[in-house]
C-alpha cells in the first residue's frame, strides 16, 4: 500500500487481522507528505485462503494527530510485494 501524511511528525499505523485477535501486530511508521509504499508479510491458514475471507483491522496511534492518507492496498501471493503489472 501506499502512504503519507501531513502531520508534522512520523505516525505510527498497526495492523492486526480479526481472524487473529491475539496473533501479533504489525506496525509501519508513516512520515513526510510524499507517497511511498509500504509493505507488511501477512501469513494466512489454509483455512482463510478463500477469495474476500481476510479482512485487515487497521488501527492508527492518534498521537501524534494529523491527516493521513493511504491508497492501493492489495494482497498477493509471497512474502516480498511485486511491481505493478497493468
Amino acid at each position: 500500500f501506499y502512504a503519507r501524511t501531513e502531520a508534522k511528525e512520523p505516525v505510527t499505523l498497526t495492523f492486526q487481522s480479526p481472524l487473529f485477535p491475539d496473533g501479533p501486530r504489525q506496525s509501519v511508521t508513516v512520515k513526510g507528505a510524499e507517497w511511498k509504499r509500504y509493505s507488511l508479510p501477512l501469513t494466512i491458514p489454509a483455512l482463510y485462503q478463500q477469495p474476500n475471507s481476510v479482512v485487515m483491522l487497521l488501527i492508527m496511534h492518534d498521537d501524534p494527530p494529523g491527516k493521513l492518507f493511504l491508497d492501493a492496498f492489495q494482497m498477493e501471493s509471497g512474502m516480498e510485494p511485486t511491481e505493478f503489472e497493468p
